[in-house]
């Protein structure tokens, strides 16, 4: 097993696609439209680069406390 790498969108989301418990918000096309606000996408993964044994799309996103409010 090879540690999270690049992978191609388009393999990312046929992986998405055919796992059993692949959802809409764990495609690149989501990671793509939370980008537009403020958020950061990444796609991890375990595995072959065209087969990942296991995966995340992450999304994070800076948060600053007010605390004086």
């Amino acid at each position: 097993m090879t540690p999270a790498s690049v992978i191609a969108p388009e393999a990312w989301d046929r992986w998405v696609a055919q796992h059993p418990y692949g959802t809409l918000l764990q495609t690149c096309r989501w990671g793509e439209l939370k980008s537009a606000f403020d958020w950061k996408a990444q796609l991890v993964r375990l595995g072959e680069p065209t087969q990942p044994l296991a995966g995340a799309l992450l999304l994070s996103r800076r948060w600053i406390l007010d605390w004086a409010a």
